[in-house]
């Protein structure tokens, strides 16, 4: 065998170097550094709402909305009035003083021309004649005794102001008795025969 030059044997050990460097890192059952161990990506956790912050404005709350008001159909309708609680005719003017001198004096010669006199305007004033009961005068005072009802306070009204104008100023007015029926009630008007009032 031929003797192998210094050469020669320096290029095989350089060979057989990188075979084996070869053979280490890159056959089967090799164990290479192990490589750092790659963690799967985490999924972050949701927040909960209540933890995250509140990024809108904060608005002051609605107010209420008005309850509107409930339809006539559904509204309560106003109790009847009770028997005390009817409109009535009022007392007013000087009842005892002219109701007394009513009683107290006798007719006199003009007594029954005065009554037909206050027909007469009362008449032309277009007072309702079923409001008028009856007319009697003495020598100081005639009474009118009167049927008054709310629906006909109007005329009432024109009938007072008639005995003003054509009798006397001097005028009363006396509720004398309960319901008749139908908010019907008796009054009795009293009116003074005064001289100075006019007699026309």
């Amino acid at each position: 065998m031929p003797s192998l030059t210094k050469r020669t044997i320096a290029i095989l050990i350089g060979l057989g170097a990188i075979l084996l460097v070869w053979a280490v890192v890159f056959l089967p059952g090799s164990d290479p550094q192990p490589k750092p161990e790659e963690k799967p990506l985490e999924t972050p956790e949701p927040v909960p709402e209540a933890a995250m912050p509140n990024t809108e404005p904060t608005l002051g709350a609605p107010s209420a909305a008005p309850t509107p008001p409930a339809p006539p159909s559904e509204q309560h309708a106003p109790a009847e009035l009770r028997p005390s609680e009817q409109p009535r005719a009022e007392k007013i003017g000087p009842v005892e003083e002219l109701k007394a001198a009513y009683e107290s004096d006798g007719r006199d010669p003009e007594a029954g021309a005065t009554e037909e006199r206050i027909r007469k305007h009362l008449k032309e004033m277009e007072v309702p004649a079923e409001m008028l009961r009856r007319v009697s005068c003495v020598k100081s005072v005639c009474k009118l005794e009167v049927r008054w009802a709310a629906r006909d306070s109007q005329a009432y009204m024109v009938a007072m102001m008639t005995l003003i104008k054509h009798v006397s100023q001097k005028l009363a007015a006396d509720p004398a008795g309960e319901d008749e029926g139908n908010g019907v009630y008796p009054v009795d008007l009293y009116v003074s025969r005064d001289a100075t009032a006019n007699p026309n």
